[in-house]
């Protein structure tokens, strides 16, 4: 467990680092949801973002990316967790005028 951690711990402080090489924006945050509904009791959320948000990379190449930690819990003890992770290139194809603008 410890070694998850500090490898964790690792990676979040590379890609701290290196965001400031790259002109876009990195997010975090931690975000708790009770998602209690009339009849249930004890359904809560915790997603935790270790990253979200975009770099750019070239003039015309975006990297897109949106790293999360989900952790279920019922009654206050864990019942499941998972990883919510996607990434993505975006590529700029060029620009045209149309009806005076340009697009």
């Amino acid at each position: 467990m410890k070694k998850r951690a500090l490898t964790l711990l690792a990676g979040l402080l590379a890609l701290g680092t290196a965001s400031y090489a790259f002109d876009g924006s990195i997010m975090h945050e931690f975000r708790y949801e009770d998602r209690n509904r009339t009849g249930t009791t004890g359904d809560e959320q915790i997603e935790w973002t270790l990253a979200k948000g975009s770099a750019n990379l070239t003039d015309r190449v975006r990297l897109d990316l949106d790293v999360d930690k989900d952790i279920f819990l019922k009654d206050g003890s864990k019942t499941g967790d998972g990883w919510d992770t996607a990434f993505g290139l975006s590529f700029k194809g060029g620009q045209f005028d149309m009806l005076g603008n340009t697009w």
